[in-house]
């Protein structure tokens, strides 16, 4: 557990669309990535390690050329957010590296 969360701002069309998209995946990561972005209503909330591994890799899984239902403001809104969960990563000594975030010494 962080001593202190990770919070990133999240909200709109985006953040509906996918959460809705999860809910029909039958996995424990999905299961994990749907109560990490709901715990609040305007923030993803990221208590741990495994949490920010397994957000930072779902949403890096979303592209427009991918999901049809998926837009250009969409990319952009992930890509920010996947943006200041590095930043807030970084800034508690871990670095993505190889698919996930590693401590660095």
């Amino acid at each position: 557990m962080f001593e202190v969360p990770i919070k990133v701002r999240w909200t709109g069309h985006a953040r509906n669309m996918i959460k809705s998209y999860n809910k029909n995946s039958l996995t424990n990561s999905s299961d994990i990535f749907l109560e990490t972005i709901s715990r609040q209503k305007t923030n993803i909330v990221i208590r741990d390690l495994r949490e920010a591994n397994i957000v930072y890799g779902e949403l890096g899984m979303y592209d427009s050329m991918k999901q049809d239902w998926m837009n250009r403001g969409m990319d952009n809104a992930l890509r920010r957010i996947r943006f200041e969960i590095e930043i807030a990563m970084n800034r508690k000594g871990y670095a993505y590296e190889d698919g996930k975030f590693i401590k660095q010494e």
